[in-house]
């Protein structure tokens, strides 16, 4: 890997990380908010806070993060079907761990989600946010002669 695409990632994963706290703190603050302002049940709170920090990380990535174009139907797809497969990962890496080491579940918890963070980084730059791959200069010309 060169120099520059090294450069590269290290941003997209520092911008990655700080709209991921960003998240964080809006979910907890939503959720908060909800259940100390509003009088709404706890669960209740905790997925408006969830889809508060989801929705606030998917804007924030397609601008910033990864400067996408890709159309926000497909987009907004893939980050959804990320969005639910790493948080059912998640879920099911915490039942294990918790099950087998003899850690407090902060540290479990911690453990994962920087095993989550780095997949969903992954994900989101593989296939959510992926700009599609220029088409050759040759190809372009065949498909014009046809």
């Amino acid at each position: 890997m060169k120099f520059e695409d090294l450069k590269h990632v290290s941003v997209l994963v520092g911008r990655y990380f700080v709209t991921g706290c960003t998240a964080v703190i809006i979910h907890f603050s939503a959720m908060a908010f909800s259940v100390e302002v509003l009088g709404i049940y706890e669960t209740i709170a905790s997925a408006i806070g969830f889809l508060m920090g989801a929705t606030f990380n998917y804007c924030i990535q397609r601008l910033w993060v990864f400067r996408s174009s890709v159309p926000h139907r497909s987009a907004l797809q893939r980050f959804i079907l990320v969005t639910a497969t790493t948080s059912a990962i998640n879920v099911a890496l915490f039942s294990l761990l918790f099950a087998l080491l003899p850690f407090h579940y902060l540290i479990i918890q911690a453990f994962v989600t920087g095993c989550i963070f780095l997949l969903n980084f992954t994900l989101n730059w593989k296939i959510t946010f992926r700009e599609p791959a220029a088409e050759p200069p040759e190809a372009r010309a065949q498909d014009a002669r046809r």
